[in-house]
């Protein structure tokens, strides 16, 4: 698993890197409304592209370890992908009739514009186009996923982000529109789909089929019982006894009948997403929401590392629960959860607090959406925490949780949103708080019901983690200064005592540490 990580998180990272890149060309070339349209583009396709899928992608994330330990995934692979083509075309032919209702429900403001309706249309249609290739994109990197070829992924990843950063800046200056980089993104999509399912079809069709595969070369470290070392690898679970003669028979349909309900729970989480995104335009009006996606995306870059690393963790924590060792399933799971969680609040508090400076390099009309960032860096905290609860519930194929608890996010939402947005100086600030608050509070009780009802066995320190990102409500009535001299002495505790990590979690991620920096020595070298 570090090893993955040492690949795949450095990629994700300076793909990220070109994001910001990209979203500072949005905010230097296009004004707030045409980059108020961009995100509206980029919602519709981003919520279409899941439900395009049907799931799918999911479920083979989810899936393709089981046909790959029964040494059946080249079968699985040419059955499963002309179904997939088949359907997303079909349902994309649907969206395009439905372009004007989608139109009139997501683009349209109530607020007085100078956009003509026929170009908002043109958005909808250009945004359907983009959710079609990228539901293929999604599935096509599922399978990587779900093979653990994190080093295919983060090449093909990185083509996509060296693509479109190339053109988009070109294409900008020659017609500064939404559209235009609707059209380029969609350009940038085809050709990195084109390369990386030449790249997939290679890496398949090289596999042997014949003898089951090993299930990784990850190891489960065991702490020798004076505890002064790890002492080695211990051989994984054998191949699943209970081997049907051809598992792949019904393979599209258990894919489905797993990534249809997740599609639903991954459908609703992008939901939460946008709900304050979509207000925002609706009762503020597009020009306010380029302003609001600017702060939308620079909040999201911080969740964007510990999402690269849950990918890459629950991918390995899956081989090991479906080899039935859950013990160490759920033992790597907590230590890692823990790691990137305070990791991950370190970032955020540190973009929090230095805001006042770095802010001062976006456009003065930017500026004014300051009051943004404390609710937007709340949501993507909450998201960060709540992976944990979305891991175990796709490990116990119960998707229908993750559901729920965005159900529950979004509702909270809604209603904080429209209470707090009349009352509060800057609208879009109260919807902010809105969707930091409301994902925290209505998808936390919905984890923290899931796991007393099916007994999940965390522990205090885990729970107690979980707790951190309500830390981000301080500056409301605090200086800011004071959550970052609390949070250092909290982290301080975590780190110099073994209060948040055990013995044998530290010694394991004392290991991975280690190896990771001789890993990258060796890249460097």
């Amino acid at each position: 698993m570090v090893d993955s990580l040492g690949v795949y998180v450095p990629a994700m990272v300076l793909q990220k890197a070109m994001g910001l890149a990209r979203l500072f060309f949005f905010i230097y070339m296009l004004h707030e409304l045409q980059h108020g349209l961009w995100g509206l583009g980029a919602m519709i396709f981003t919520m279409a592209a899941p439900l395009l899928t049907l799931g799918s992608n999911h479920g083979l994330v989810r899936y393709v370890s089981f046909y790959e330990v029964r040494g059946r995934l080249s079968v699985f692979y040419r059955k499963l992908w002309p179904r997939v083509l088949a359907m997303v075309a079909a349902l994309a032919v649907v969206a395009f009739l439905a372009g004007k209702v989608l139109t009139d429900l997501l683009i349209v403001s109530r607020t007085r514009s100078s956009l003509g309706y026929s170009q908002q249309l043109w958005i909808c249609y250009a945004a359907i186009a983009n959710a079609m290739l990228m539901a293929l994109y999604h599935n096509m990197l599922g399978f990587m996923y779900g093979m653990r070829a994190y080093r295919l992924v983060a090449v093909v990843e990185l083509f996509f982000g060296i693509v479109l950063t190339v053109m988009l800046p070109a294409a900008l200056l020659a017609e500064p529109t939404a559209l235009t980089a609707l059209w380029v993104h969609l350009a940038a999509v085809a050709a990195a789909l084109a390369g990386g399912m030449t790249l997939l079809h290679i890496g398949v069709t090289r596999l042997t089929d014949h003898v089951p595969v090993i299930p990784d070369e990850g190891l489960v470290m065991e702490v020798d019982p004076a505890g002064e070392e790890i002492t080695g690898a211990v051989p994984e679970s054998p191949m699943p006894a209970d081997t049907p003669e051809a598992p792949e028979k019904n393979a599209f349909e258990r894919v489905l009948k797993f990534g249809s309900v997740a599609m639903i729970a991954t459908l609703l989480w992008h939901g939460v997403g946008f709900v304050s995104f979509w207000l925002t335009n609706r009762f503020a009006g597009t020009a306010k929401l380029g302003v609001f996606r600017a702060f939308l995306m620079l909040g999201q870059s911080v969740i964007f590392i510990a999402n690269s690393a849950w990918a890459v963790i629950f991918s390995h924590v899956a081989r090991r629960w479906e080899n039935d060792d859950r013990k160490t399933a759920l033992f790597t799971l907590q230590a890692a959860y823990k790691a990137v969680a305070l990791i991950m609040m370190t970032l955020t508090i540190t973009v929090y607090v230095s805001a006042p400076l770095w802010v001062r390099i976006l456009p003065v009309r930017y500026q004014d959406g300051l009051p943004l960032l404390g609710g937007l860096l709340m949501f993507f905290q909450g998201i960060t925490h709540l992976s944990i609860m979305t891991i175990i519930a796709k490990l116990q194929e119960r998707p229908y949780v993750i559901a729920l608890a965005s159900l529950a996010a979004g509702a909270a939402n809604v209603l904080l949103a429209l209470w707090w947005m009349p009352i509060c100086r800057y609208a879009p600030a109260g919807a902010s708080w809105a969707a930091g608050v409301g994902l925290y509070v209505g998808a936390g009780l919905v984890t923290l019901l899931y796991f007393y009802l099916t007994d999940v066995k965390l522990s205090f320190v885990t729970h107690v983690v979980m707790v951190l990102p309500v830390m981000l409500l301080m500056p409301l009535c605090l200086p800011v200064w004071v959550l970052a001299v609390v949070w250092m002495l909290l982290l301080a505790v975590a780190v110099g005592t073994p209060w948040c990590f055990q013995p044998d979690e530290r010694r394991v991620l004392a290991f991975y540490i280690v190896r990771t920096a001789k890993s990258l020595k060796r890249v460097f070298s």
